[in-house]
């Protein structure tokens, strides 16, 4: 479900644009204006973790906005928010117990590649492929709540900027040392859940 408050885009909530790296001239990216712009995913078994591996891993281009900005998000039970922070430090917030900040801010109107990692009870986060954080999470991530996409599912901390190849893989450590971000469009490996934001029309 698409949402959008923002009525200069004639009712087309999301503008899709290539990445900025002429080597990545197959990607394509949604555009999210951080006034109403959001996607929202219904709440699945899908998202429910448990305490088991996952991989969550986007392109980013943050493009202003302040506060908390969501990523990809679950608020309540089975708290889960891949997320940037006021500081523009990418996080993983679980509770207040499960609070992974990364130590390297993001950019302004620079792609980056965040991958958040969890493989036999340590969470890891890599950014550009490069480890930034790593430490023991094996919080139980089941939940009964749905995701959103540049928001919270209730369209809380919108998120400004673009979100390209925007994966979650339950039950599977994708990368489990530092790696090359993919310079290709990803696909649909074992155990994908979602793979959004990477086309050229909507649905």
């Amino acid at each position: 479900t698409f949402y959008t408050s923002d009525s200069t885009v004639s009712g087309h909530p999301f503008r899709l644009s290539g990445t900025a790296n002429g080597s990545h001239n197959a990607f394509y990216s949604v555009d999210f204006d951080g006034t109403g712009d959001y996607l929202t995913i219904p709440d699945s078994s899908d998202w429910d973790y448990g305490t088991g591996d996952f991989t969550v891993e986007c392109w980013v281009m943050m493009t202003g906005g302040s506060g908390n900005r969501e990523l990809f998000s679950r608020v309540g039970s089975g708290q889960f928010q891949f997320s940037v922070d006021g500081n523009n430090f990418p996080r993983l917030y679980h509770d207040g117990s499960n609070n992974f900040t990364t130590t390297e801010a993001l950019q302004t109107n620079v792609w980056t590649h965040l991958a958040a990692v969890r493989e036999d009870g340590v969470f890891t986060f890599y950014i550009d492929g490069i480890e930034n954080i790593s430490d023991s999470f094996t919080s139980n991530l089941d939940g009964s709540h749905g995701f959103g996409v540049a928001a919270t599912e209730a369209g809380g901390q919108q998120f400004t900027g673009k979100i390209s190849d925007l994966r979650v893989v339950k039950g599977t450590a994708v990368y489990t040392s530092n790696f090359q971000p993919p310079s290709v469009p990803l696909t649909n490996i074992t155990n994908t859940k979602l793979l959004c934001c990477n086309q050229s029309t909507t649905t």
